[in-house]
């Protein structure tokens, strides 16, 4: 019970932190926030760490990124808000399990992070992700004629620079914290 509440609470803390960059970004220009989806880089590196135990804590807290950061919102109440983060958390998770599914899961060996496998995930999670939000804002009725083909490209290369700008990230600030460890000297 309590490695459950800690991992939902590093997903908490782990939205928040990711959607105050996001609205952060979205004051300086609003057009940028489409291009880098930044909250889709923790929710595959959490997926990665902690597995499906983290979804709770991911929709609570995009959910709450949501409400505390207005400026993110779509303004069409709380009830879209959460049924938006519910998608963008479960899409991921999602693209996993497929991965699973087809036994092309293999990501970590021998301490050692499988690149051409976890960015396969970026890339699968990021198409799960555009369509998913595609779906989900289609059925709302947000869509003007043919405006719907835009947003999902728009989408679809956020969700990629995104996630990929912080698997490379995680994987250079790991490297370079394991090389220090193996040269500290007592």
């Amino acid at each position: 019970m309590k490695s459950f509440l800690f991992t939902n609470l590093v997903a908490l803390l782990a939205m928040i932190l990711t959607h105050s960059t996001w609205a952060a970004v979205y004051t300086i220009d609003p057009g940028y926030v489409d291009w880098f989806n930044i909250p889709l880089g923790p929710i595959i590196a959490l997926y990665l760490l902690f597995g499906y135990r983290v979804l709770p804590g991911l929709v609570f807290g995009k959910w709450l990124a949501y409400c505390i950061f207005d400026v993110l919102s779509f303004n069409q109440g709380y009830g879209f808000d959460l049924m938006l983060s519910a998608v963008d958390s479960v899409a991921p998770l999602a693209a996993l399990y497929t991965m699973h599914y087809f036994k092309l899961a293999t990501f970590f060996s021998s301490q050692k992070i499988v690149a051409h496998h976890a960015i396969f995930y970026c890339f699968l999670s990021s198409i799960f992700v555009a369509f998913a939000r595609f779906i989900f804002f289609n059925e709302s009725g947000f869509f003007e004629l043919g405006g719907g083909f835009i947003y999902l490209m728009s989408n679809f290369i956020g969700s990629i620079n995104g996630s990929l700008m912080f698997i490379f990230m995680f994987s250079v600030m790991g490297y370079g914290l394991r090389s220090k460890m193996l040269n500290f000297k007592l």
